[in-house]
């Protein structure tokens, strides 16, 4: 199995939906795992 990282970030949350989407579309390949992540939020 191997596993794709789709990295995002998101603040009203339209690119986690598209993320999402990305990860639905990698997991339809079989042999494929996606691992959705976002890093956490930095301070200005």
């Amino acid at each position: 199995m191997q596993d794709i990282l789709v990295l995002y970030c998101s603040h009203r949350g339209s690119v986690r939906a598209l993320a999402e989407r990305i990860a639905a579309g990698i997991e339809s390949v079989p042999g494929t795992q996606a691992r959705p992540h976002t890093p956490p939020q930095v301070q200005d």
